[in-house]
């Protein structure tokens, strides 16, 4: 294939990771990949739902740049509500986040041969995480890869199971 497709994952104490920006370095000069995105976990996130989307929405996507895009991909105007903090009216649990991993899912396909790093994954929210294994279970329909790098105690796949089993992982 042209472009290698996979999730890397990096397990290790922050002491030995090398620096964020000699990974991205790296990873840009061998030109594979059409856009590289850098997205860093922190102690806050864990706290805030769908925070780790919020943050790629905003940006990646330059989401008060680029509002077309989403009113094609998301007519509910979730993304628009997530991005600007809109309290929403709850529905059913399974059925909001189903919804927002079909946002996700079309959002994510629409930038293809893309590399997404996600450093601190350790401190990745809860919902998120769940979207995230879903997006990973359809993995094939994306053109996404993922470079994720994680504290020597955590474990992706203890999360994810079916990565072991997987060719990409």
């Amino acid at each position: 294939q042209d472009v290698p497709k996979g999730i890397l994952a990096i397990k290790g104490s922050n002491m030995y990771q090398p620096y964020t920006l000699k990974r991205l370095s790296a990873v840009d000069e061998l030109g594979i990949y059409n856009s590289v995105i850098p997205i860093t976990c922190h102690d806050d996130m864990k706290y805030s739902p769908y925070s780790f989307f919020r943050d790629l929405v905003s940006s990646v996507f330059e989401y008060t740049v680029s509002q077309k895009l989403f009113d094609t991909i998301d007519s509910s105007n979730l993304v628009r509500d997530l991005v600007t903090l809109t309290q929403r009216g709850m529905n059913d649990f399974e059925e909001t986040r189903d919804s927002y991993f079909q946002v996700f899912l079309s959002l994510l396909q629409s930038i293809p041969d893309t590399l997404i790093y996600i450093e601190n994954f350790e401190k990745i929210d809860a919902s998120s995480m769940f979207v995230l294994e879903q997006l990973f279970d359809h993995f094939e329909e994306l053109n996404v890869s993922y470079l994720i790098s994680y504290d020597k105690e955590f474990s992706l796949h203890r999360k994810c199971h079916f990565l072991l089993s997987r060719p990409y992982y």
